[in-house]
Order: C-alpha cells, then structure tokens, then sequence
C-alpha cells in the first residue's frame, strides 16, 4: 500500500483491483481481477482511492476484454468523492479513451481530485452489492408486513442465502395468477438492480395500480440470482466460472443451485404463470429496451406492452427491441420461461450509460429505480387494456393495428434520433462469449507474448493461459506493484479448481461414471481453470490473480456431499420455502470458508 499520493483499495464488497503499477507520479496502470475460473472475462471495475493534496491522475485500466462497449459513445467512469457536493455516482472523468492493445482493451482517463485527503470511489456502474440489498429487505419487510414476505428459495454455491420476495394482497382471493420477477445474474449490471429496486418500491406502494396488481397477482422476486459473483466482483459469471444465462439447457446442476432454484420455480407454478421478466444492464446500447417472444403476423400480443411504455418512459426505445428468441440464446432464462409463458416473457435492457431524447442524457442511480417504477406503472396498464380490449384481441382486429402502431412508432424514432447515437449491432452480432477458436487463437497468441518478452513461466500447462490480463505498459518499463492483494486479504477468497469439485483423485480422470457436466468439464469452459491447479503460484501479477491464490484447497463437490442440509425451522410457506422472519432463526449454514471470513471481518452481511 502506498504512503505517500494516492492510495488504492479494493478489499470490500464487489471490489476487483488486483494491481496497481504507478507510471509516474501523475499516471497508474491498472488491472482488474479476471472473473471467477475464467480466462479473462474482465470488464467490472470497482476501486477506491485516498489522497494527500489536489492534483490531477490518468487512470489506465489495462486487461479489459469487450471489444464493443459505450465508452466510445459517450460513456465515462462513475464516480463519487466524499467530499463533492454530488451524493451519489455520477459519470465524471476527463479525455476517456477505449483502445485496443493487443488482445486487450484499455480504458484511459483523467480525474481531478479538488479535495486534498478526500476518499474517491471508481465504478464501472454504481455499485449494488449483496449486502444493500438485505437491509433494503429488511426495511421494505418491516414497512410493508401485510404485503410482503421474505423467504430462503435456496443456498448458493457459497452458502450465502438467495432470497425470494413474495407480494400479494393476502386478503384475496387465493387462486390468483403468478408472476416472477428476477434480476442480476450478471454482477456487473447493477443498474438491473436499481429497476427492480424501483418495481418493487411501486407494488408496495398505495398507488391504485399497485394495489391493483396486488389484488390480482403474486409476484415472486429474486432480485439478486447471483450474490456469490456480487461479492467477489465478477464481470459475468458465478463462481463456477459459467454464464447463469446460458445454463438453463444443462441437466447437471450441481455447481448452479441458482439455477436450479429459479427452474423449480418457473415449473412449480407454470399452471399459474401468466408473466416473466428479467433485469439486465447493456454494455453496447444506450437506452432502455427489451427482448420479447416471437410476434409474427398472427400474433401482435407481445408488442404491446413495449408501445404502452414507449409511451411513458423518455428512456424507453421501441426501435432497439427485438422479438424472437435466437439460438444462442437458448439457454437463457426467458427462453426456458418462454416455454410456459407466450406473451408477457420479456428480458428488460437497461444501457450502462444513458439515452438519447433529442440530445443525449447521462443515467444515474434515481433514473433506473424511476423506469423500474414505470415498468409497474405499464404492467397494470397492460392488464387494463386487456380487459378493455377483450373482444377485439380475440377477433384479431385490434392486433393488426397495434402491428401498424409499432411500425409508426419505429419510423418516427427514426426520424428524431441520430442514427450516429443508437445504432448499433443487434444482439446476435455481438460476440458476447469466447468460442472454441476464439480460445484456441487466444491461448496461442498468449504463448507468443510470453516467449517474445522472456516471461517467468511455472509450467507448460499454465503458460498458454498466463498473458490475459498481463499485456501493460507496466512490464514494459519494468516498474514495481506499488498495491497487491496482501497475504491477509488473500485468505477472504477462495481457491476455486474446478478440477478438484469433480475430481477426487487426479489420476482416475476417465469418463465412466461421470455426469454430462463432468465430462464436459475438462473439455469445454470448466476446463479453462485448469490454470489455476498449481500450487506453486507466485504472487507477482503475471501469474493467476492473487483472489485465487488461498493455499487451502477447496473440494465443493466433497462439501456438498458431507455437509448436513440447513435445519430449517417448522414455519414453512406453501411452495416448502422457509420464512426468513427475524424471529424465526436458522441453523448456522455451511458457508465456503472465505464467505466464513468475509462475514467474520464484516465485510458482508448476510442476515439482517
């Protein structure tokens, strides 16, 4: 840790600095920690920096991997000071650059710090982390009692519990319509928080509408499906270094209870299921839009929900939806709830940066809680002029219009916005995960980096993995760590081999008597943490990131199998959850040693 100018931390919540190389006294170099057992998955950043006296800083982060991202659009850092008049993140930072080095991206700017010994945090988004969303339960739960209920749907990977919310009017009528909500199966989208944040504050509001949906639905919230990626500070992915949204195909889910949990709960209550939406955040497209089911000649249904909020939301864009469900996006979790959901199964985008109205507009934290509350606000007016409309839906004329509605919609957005903000790839074209060539090219380019700068390697096995987030300018002036991960800090995370959930013992690695996701496991993604098996790892940059350099090793698979389930308490819901009631304890579950230690050291809390 440096003494003196500017000094860096990333041990808390959500945090991924994993090294910081000073340049000179007014540049830094920095490198994020890469996703949990991947590659390189890296474009979350969040950090936290003190200073002695005001004076201006260039920032280079140096190991991002999206080719396409809104920094060239506009988009800046977010940022907050203690000291400056804004109270919360907004998007700061002077000559922001986004360029290609290598395989790499790096992300350029300049902040001004005009406080001396002020504390300054960086953020791709602002931050969201698990534990805000408990005390927000807490505080919602203790205002809204009549309406709400707070249950345990499972554990996850780690141990930490996943939270299902359930709204209703209890006064009802018990046979009512089901709708499931979800959000944040992606960490680094924070802002999917915020909309739900704000979805949630309007069903347990008195507004009419609210009261409305209550009368007639159930709403079962989950909105956080991916806590354990939240706290370490991934980009993407869980723990078991995977995409949550592409695993809704897999039948082995030993290593995804998230995803188990959230399929249990779309069948459990399919008869009754009448709608589905999932929260994201976009890092390539301003605006807010969504992804819907097929709407084709015959069936114009599922337009109508984006026309009403295209109506009432400025951020709101009809002309970026798309309407369909492409292959490769197969195993995502609307397409697994599209198949028992055909008209109110929507994936809701919000952008990372902002809008274009006219002229551009940067988002902060209230314009994304605000659409979450208008997304509520739409879907009572969706039911609404359902039931005016009745008649004319199943006569198919009403349809038709809307189909035309739609189309006029597109032509005017067209019209008023420039083509220079908003267009952009469709999601098809954006290449969001590495394929097999993608990764084969890259691990033989990382072997030529490694022999043309005469790196220190450990073993062969691990040199063709080693280069992902170590291409800097850094290494090429040979400049120290002026900040790393110290040997205390290292014991707060885990040593995820992926190898070692599966497998006991490494030299009976044949395919007998193996499931589907264990025999995939050495072929496929889980087998690019196989970098991470040695245990003779340094501690300088170059190698894995110092997050997985816990010398104890952790065998999930053995975990799973030996730990006793939670003893949970008598008082249980109808679905079999338990009620998380603060006067109603549960047994200490077994958490992953390093969730152990973060919620020792009140790095994280897990019950409220």
């Amino acid at each position: 840790m440096q003494k003196k100018g500017i000094q860096f931390n990333s041990n808390f919540e959500s945090g991924n600095l994993d090294r910081v190389d000073q340049i000179s006294n007014e540049e830094y170099n920095l490198f994020m920690r890469i996703d949990t057992n991947t590659i390189g998955h890296t474009n979350w950043f969040y950090f936290k920096t003190t200073n002695n006296e005001q004076i201006k800083i260039k920032f280079n982060i140096c190991n991002f991997t999206k080719p396409q991202i809104l920094y060239a659009k506009g988009m800046k850092p977010y940022i907050l000071s203690k000291k400056g008049q804004e109270k919360y993140f907004t998007q700061q930072g002077e000559s922001v650059k986004y360029q290609q080095l290598g395989d790499l991206y790096v992300l350029s700017f300049f902040y001004t710090y005009e406080y001396a010994d002020d504390q300054v945090e960086f953020a791709t988004l602002p931050p969201y982390t698990y534990t805000e969303l408990r005390r927000k339960i807490f505080k919602w739960h203790k205002k809204s009692k009549h309406y709400l209920k707070k249950l345990k749907l499972t554990n996850t990977l780690s141990g930490l519990i996943l939270p299902l919310l359930i709204i209703t009017d209890t006064n009802s009528d018990i046979n009512k319509k089901v709708f499931i909500v979800t959000a944040r199966i992606h960490p680094s989208e924070t802002c999917s928080s915020y909309l739900i944040q704000g979805f949630i504050q309007f069903l347990l509001s008195e507004s009419v509408m609210a009261q409305f949906l209550r009368k007639n639905f159930i709403f079962k919230i989950i909105p956080m499906l991916n806590p354990d990626g939240v706290i370490v500070g991934n980009f993407r992915n869980g723990l078991s270094g995977v995409d949550l949204n592409r695993q809704f195909l897999e039948t082995d889910l030993t290593l995804l209870p998230e995803v188990k949990a959230l399929k249990n709960l779309i069948q459990d209550n399919s008869t009754k299921l009448v709608g589905y939406l999932d929260f994201h955040g976009h890092q390539v497209r301003k605006n807010i839009f969504l992804y819907g089911p097929q709407s084709n000649n015959q069936n114009y249904d599922s337009k109508i929900f984006p026309l009403i909020l295209q109506q009432r939301l400025d951020s709101f864009r009809f002309k970026s939806c798309e309407f369909g469900i492409p292959k490769f996006k197969l195993g995502t979790a609307r397409a697994f709830a599209n198949n028992y959901v055909d008209v109110l199964c929507y994936t809701i985008e919000a952008s990372f940066c902002g809008y274009y109205k006219g002229k551009s507009f940067k988002f902060v934290q209230k314009d994304w809680i605000q659409a979450g509350k208008c997304i509520g606000e739409t879907l009572f007016l969706y039911f609404n002029f359902k039931s005016i409309n009745s008649k004319h839906l199943k006569q198919n004329q009403l349809l038709k219009t809307i189909n035309e509605m739609s189309s006029k919609v597109e032509q005017i957005e067209a019209k008023r916005e420039s083509d220079e903000e908003n267009d952009s790839q469709s999601d098809a074209e954006i290449f969001e995960d590495y394929d097999k060539a993608k990764l084969t090219y890259l691990q033989d380019q990382m072997k030529v980096e490694l022999n043309q700068q005469n790196m220190i390697v450990i073993n062969k096995e691990d040199s063709q993995r080693k280069c992902m987030k170590a291409q800097s300018v850094s290494r090429k002036i040979k400049v120290q760590p002026i900040f790393i991960i110290n040997k205390n800090q290292k014991k707060l995370y885990p040593e995820l081999n992926i190898q070692n959930w599966e497998f006991t013992n490494k030299k009976n690695q044949s395919t007998e008597n193996k499931t589907p996701l264990q025999q995939k496991g050495n072929k496929n993604k889980i087998s690019q943490s196989s970098r991470f098996a040695s245990s003779n790892r340094t501690a300088f940059h170059q190698g894995t990131s110092p997050i997985n350099q816990n010398n104890q090793q952790i065998n999930i698979s053995q975990q799973i199998q030996q730990t006793n389930p939670v003893q949970i308490s008598q008082k249980l819901t109808s679905n079999n959850f338990p009620f998380l009631d603060n006067n109603i304890q549960l047994s200490t579950p077994q958490y992953l040693p390093f969730i152990t230690n973060l919620i020792k050291r009140k790095r994280i809390m897990t019950m409220i």
